[in-house]
């Protein structure tokens, strides 16, 4: 598949192919070949092909299936017919033979493109060709002499033969500069513009748009330092990268006044290398999401990440569940229960309502139960965090040694090592034989899991019928038909309201559930430590001799940490690791080390899913067989450094929709856009702030639903300080609001205090200050070093001051991340430091919302002003993932539809998932223009004969549908087809699918009793 994939990247980006090629004479020749043409059917391309002996360039035919390997040459151009292009685009069902599903090979290109570009990039020297200037490429273009073309090509496939050295991929652009910074240390270039190479004209063409580097990896001596634009560049100004090209006399003068020798700025247009380090290979990892569709296999979490789940799948196991934390609420309750039950969950954890808690006893469920659980995040601290709390257990005075192993960089992997050594020699001489008492409190925790599971089912189901209410109620209030109206309102709604009435609070449901479940503290810890040791000592048994030489080996700790990568890394050893050790706790990124990208894990859990982009998130979901991601998508976003242009290149290379976007989407934003069937839980229990301090919050950005438990109520818990005549010599710092705070810490030192700031400026003043007083110890930062942490007074100093402009207090106004990660880190205490003044000059230049300013006048009314919500997306905040048009669309098309069927006064009957074949047997061809082959949803009327004629159907659209302007000509081709078959046609959004699953049960119902 890794041929045929680069076949369809080198068409798409327009790019040559290096190929290593198997002949009809049977001898093996290497050639670069742009692809002109393909034929699926006979499975061959037309291409033009340089001879990488003599560099001659001719046409030829080649079958696919006679490449051997292949590689994409990065820094190539080819001249790809359009029209190829639109073929493809086009007619997927006819190129899926070589490509697969077009649709999903599309995303994992784009994801893996933005993935490596968002890096922060380095540079190195070009030396292959001197002398550059503007005119140079006057034609677009600069021509290569011989011995230059031979370098250049050499240098290219080299890397293509080569492209990494262990786990470490290096991506190089041959770039022109735009616009750089030069100093004594080294180079960072602000902007450039990247050329390809043309073999047929032996030319390198530049390429059109300018690409920015917003962080750059600038050597110093020996040493390298990751550096940000806003060194060179202020906040105030950053806006003007935007339109880079208009304003790029501007923005070189205003660099050229911030800084001073020996830096100096440099546009002279001279050739360089663009270089970026990869940690992992995502084309690799990708393989295995390629070789699921392949054997018609995928995970379902894999199916929802690509929008393909129409229904909730049923899982039938029942699996008993332990209380090691008494203190749990139903919502944290519920989750555990469906991570375990169901293949996708998905959390909203806002602040302080214990993700880390439900983790933690989804964790210790799993290790009860016996699943392998491979537990990541983005970044390092929510991992160590839970691994700590696992850590800290312990039983009859000695430390409870779950089999739990954290991995990582190769410092930890010597840590883990350790560790594994340690609990080795902790419980090797232990004896673990059950006795009886052991062995009937697990065989009555498992009758108990039916009992339990079905009261959580009973609870869960809650939202499920008022859902199913709505959408009666909708149904019947549009319904022309009498007898359809009847049907819903006397009978189905009815119905469902006495199942409503039945439904108990869920204080009630806890303390029955918790009734169902094994409390008894030391008997859960014994089993748990004697499920334990026996995990561990399979380490002494002969079958893992390997892993054993590793973890007591005396060689060198970097020796030792290749044995061990090198070990996990086989599939098979790692099935033999997990029988041992079956909980993996490490970074999404660090996950590429498990063995091959295949579901080797029960389960997946992802903390903080919100800050991981889809690309990392891949790596380790497609180990699991279930998923569960817990994230707030209020809180911080990834961190992004791929510029934009580059973004909207590749969006439009592979008509990627808006769910999917790099830029605008988590993990946890994307899955949830593109699985609209699987539960979503919101943990709306809050034990941390006082109730004035995360009111705010509450209705700002949680649409009120997060009820405060957290038993804080002081009168004191908002203050604001108005710190006026604020002059300052720099952007971003305020030296009087900094002494106000230095005061505020030196008079409150016995309280646990932290300091926020939006700007990294104002963050080195008042440390700096705070330094200078004595208070090292006081923490201040930026929301992204307070992120997961609390304090009990948090000093919140906005920095504004007169030389802080409308645009700067624009991005601080409402970020949304900096707002709701800052209040909501305060236990007691929240502290605003501010002007009165430049808050009212900086209030009137906005035109929108003003979040920021609605935060000030709620803190100084103590918690009584008005708080307007902000619009988000969450279904477990009780938004829907639909709009309004998208159900008013569908209904009236259902309600138009339904009418016309129930004119014949015949009886009807409906099936599932029909194939195209079924409904167009006299023109089976055509079926190649349907989603999928088949229709979800058919409605038949039933002739006197008994003959079955179709009369409604129903389809389910991909995001494509919305994307693809080629799969939107496709479906009016589709329109038409159905006219002429007298077949009415409804399509639904994917996003509407599980409103469409209740009211695709409801139509059932009625038909059914119609018959």
């Amino acid at each position: 598949m890794s041929v045929n994939r680069d076949i369809y990247r080198a068409v798409h980006e327009r790019k040559w192919l290096s190929v290593e090629y198997l002949n009809g004479q049977g001898r093996t020749t290497r050639y670069w070949v742009g692809v002109k043409d393909i034929d699926p059917r006979q499975r061959t391309l037309r291409v033009r092909g340089m001879h990488l002996g003599s560099y001659t360039v001719k046409d030829l035919t080649i079958r696919v299936d006679g490449i051997e390997s292949s590689s994409l040459i990065d820094e190539s151009y080819f001249p790809t017919p359009p029209e190829l292009i639109e073929r493809i685009d086009r007619d997927e069902d006819r190129f899926s033979s070589i490509f697969g599903t077009v649709p999903n090979l599309n995303v994992l290109n784009y994801l893996a493109d933005c993935s490596r570009l968002n890096v922060a990039p380095a540079t190195k020297e070009f030396s292959l060709i001197k002398r550059v200037d503007e005119d140079s490429f006057a034609r677009g273009a600069l021509c290569l002499d011989k011995e230059q073309f031979a370098a250049v090509v050499k240098r290219a496939q080299d890397r293509a033969r080569y492209p990494h050295k262990g786990f470490r991929a290096k991506f190089e652009q041959l770039a022109l500069n735009v616009l750089s910074v030069r100093g004594a240390g080294g180079l960072y270039v602000i902007a450039y513009r990247q050329l390809r190479l043309d073999p047929e004209r032996r030319t390198l063409v530049i390429g059109h748009n300018t690409i920015l580097c917003r962080e750059f990896v600038v050597r110093n001596g020996k040493a390298f330092e990751r550096q940000s634009i806003r060194r060179y560049l202020g906040e105030e100004d950053l806006h003007l990268l935007s339109s880079f090209d208009e304003n790029r006399e501007r923005i070189k003068d205003l660099m050229a006044k911030r800084i001073s020798a020996p830096r100096l700025v440099d546009d002279v247009p001279y050739l360089l290398i663009i270089t970026r380090d990869a940690t992992v290979d995502l084309q690799r990892e990708y393989d295995g999401i390629y070789a699921m569709y392949e054997r018609g296999e995928p995970t379902v979490p894999i199916k929802a990440f690509f929008g393909d789940l129409t229904k909730r799948p049923v899982r039938r196991r029942e699996f008993p569940l332990i209380l090691l934390d008494q203190h749990i609420n139903m919502d944290q309750l519920t989750a555990t229960h469906q991570a375990l039950k169901y293949p996708v969950t998905y959390v909203q954890g806002p602040p302080g309502t214990g993700k880390t808690t439900t983790i933690v006893n989804i964790l210790v469920n799993a290790l009860y139960n016996e699943r392998t659980v491979l537990f990541a995040s983005f970044n390092n601290h929510p991992v160590d965090g839970v691994f700590k709390s696992l850590e800290s257990y312990s039983w009859n005075g000695k430390v409870l040694p779950l089999p739990v192993i954290r991995l990582g960089n190769n410092a930890v992997m010597i840590q883990a090592l350790e560790r594994m050594r340690t609990l080795y020699e902790l419980v090797k001489d232990e004896s673990v034989t059950p006795d009886r008492m052991m062995e009937l409190s697990r065989i009555d925790g498992k009758l108990r899991a039916k009992d339990l599971s079905d009261l959580l089912k009973e609870y869960e189901e809650n939202l499920d019928l008022q859902e199913r209410k709505e959408c009666i109620e909708k149904l019947a209030k549009d319904a022309d038909d009498f007898f359809f109206k009847l049907e819903l309102q006397s009978v189905q709604l009815e119905l469902v309201r006495k199942r409503l009435k039945r439904v108990e609070p869920a204080e009630k449901t806890l303390e029955r559930a918790l009734k169902l479940m094994d409390r008894d503290q030391e008997s859960l810890l014994r089993q748990l430590f004697c499920l334990s040791v026996r995990r561990i000592k399979r380490l002494g048994e002969p079958r893992v001799d390997e892993l054993r030489e590793i973890v007591f080996s005396t060689q060198a700790d970097d020796e030792r940490v290749t044995a061990f990568n090198h070990y996990l890394s086989d599939t098979d050893n790692l099935k033999k690791f997990l029988r041992i050790f079956p909980i993996v706790a490490t970074t999404c990124i660090s996950a590429h080390k498990l063995g091959q990208p295949v579901p080797s894990f029960d389960m997946v859990v992802i903390d903080e899913a919100s800050q991981c982009d889809s690309a990392c998130a891949l790596v380790p979901i497609v180990r699991g067989q279930n998923l569960t991601l817990v994230g707030d998508p209020a809180q911080l976003s990834p961190v992004v450094v791929i510029d934009g242009t580059d973004n909207a290149t590749l969006r439009r290379t592979y008509n990627i929709p808006d769910e999917y976007d790099f830029i605008e989407n988590s993990a946890y934003k994307t899955f949830l856009a593109c699985d609209s069937v699987s539960n979503e839980i919101l943990l709306h229990e809050h034990y941390r702030c006082d109730e004035k301090i995360i009111g705010f919050n509450n209705r700002k950005y949680y649409n009120g639903k997060l009820s405060v438990k957290s038993g804080r109520n002081s009168p004191g818990a908002l203050s604001y300080y108005n710190v006026e005549g604020d002059v300052s010599r720099e952007k971003n710092v305020a030296p009087a609001e900094a002494a106000a705070i230095v005061d505020y810490v030196r008079k409150n030192c016995d309280k646990q205090i932290g300091i926020i700031t939006p700007f990294a400026r104002q963050r080195e003043y008042l440390l700096s200050s705070l330094s200078a007083q004595g208070f090292d110890d006081v923490p201040c930062g930026t929301v992204h070093a307070f992120q997961g942490d609390e304090k009990d007074v948090i000093l919140f100093s906005l920095a504004l001051t007169d030389r802080t402009t409308p645009a700067t207090y624009a991005w601080v106004a409402n970020n949304q991340e900096l707002i709701n990660v800052a209040t909501s880190r305060a236990r007691d205490e929240l502290v605003i430091f501010s002007s009165d003044r430049e808050l009212d000059r900086l209030h009137g230049s906005m035109k929108g919302p003003d979040d920021l300013c609605e935060l000030v006048r709620y803190v100084k009314q103590n918690g009584k002003s008005l708080v307007t919500p902000r619009s988000v997306s969450s279904r477990a905040l009780g938004i829907k993932p639909y709009s309004t048009k998208t159900e008013a669309a569908f209904l009236e098309s259902l309600n138009h539809a339904l009418s016309n069927v129930f004119t014949s006064q015949v009886r009807h009957v409906v099936h599932h998932e029909v194939p195209i074949a079924q409904v167009f047997d006299e023109n089976v061809a055509q079926q190649q223009l349907f989603y999928s082959g088949r229709f979800d949803f058919v409605v038949y009327e039933v002739e006197p004969d008994g003959t079955e004629v179709p009369v409604l159907a129903i389809e389910l659209d991909g995001k494509e549908h919305r994307a693809n302007e080629a799969v939107m000509r496709r479906d009016e081709q589709k329109n038409e087809i159905c006219r002429r078959h007298k077949l009415q046609l409804i399509r639904v959004e994917n996003s509407y699918a599980r409103r469409y699953a209740f009211i695709k049960s409801i139509l059932e119902k009625f038909f059914s009793i119609r018959r």
